[in-house]
């Protein structure tokens, strides 16, 4: 079934935040958010090769069942997987494609970083995330559509400077001489203590 979003052109948090509330509406306990133009893959004796999407969410559906208190769970990016040293990451960034707890209270917010600020709500939260650094997605150049333009690239200043504002113990910002931003890095996702409580 195809679900048509109520206004276009209002960025990712907006269309993540109404599927989160369509699926949380129909009593589902969980729900995929998947962008639409990746390639999935398996980490297999150190290569990535091409796999079915099916058996890798499976994978992850089947895992999240066993616990109790898993907040968000979803794929790794194939770029950064190769020197993750287990198999799962716990409490850990996670983009792109990711399976949410519909009892979590995190939501979606908009003219900011919106998948950072969500695992940390998440995680603030006390729940847990798990990151499957076998499980791969594989993600293309960027294109001309839904993440680009006035929405998000062109504001990614604003952006940063949001995040910021609303982690201000956790982000700073470096001001280049080009009038740009960077965040620093952060150290964040090593200080959430919680583990996954079996069921």
């Amino acid at each position: 079934n195809l679900l048509e979003l109520m206004k276009n052109d209002q960025g990712i948090a907006y269309a993540r935040q109404t599927i989160k509330e369509y699926s949380k509406d129909k009593d589902h306990t969980y729900h995929w958010q998947i962008d639409d133009d990746f390639t999935f893959l398996k980490r297999i004796d150190d290569k990535n090769v091409r796999h079915d999407v099916l058996d890798l969410l499976n994978e992850v559906e089947t895992t999240v069942d066993g616990y109790t208190n898993i907040g968000l769970a979803g794929l790794n990016d194939q770029t950064w997987a190769f020197n993750q040293k287990t198999e799962i990451g716990i409490n850990k960034q996670i983009c792109g494609c990711f399976l949410i707890n519909n009892a979590t209270q995190a939501d979606f917010r908009s003219n900011v970083i919106e998948d950072t600020d969500f695992n940390l709500q998440i995680l603030t939260e006390g729940l847990c995330t798990l990151r499957f650094n076998r499980l791969l997605y594989k993600n293309p150049p960027p294109v001309t559509g839904g993440n680009s333009g006035d929405i998000h690239y062109d504001r990614i200043t604003t952006l940063q400077q949001n995040l910021q504002k609303l982690w201000p113990d956790v982000f700073q910002l470096r001001y280049r001489d080009d009038g740009t931003t960077q965040l620093k890095p952060s150290r964040i996702w090593q200080t959430f203590g919680q583990v996954p409580q079996s069921k």
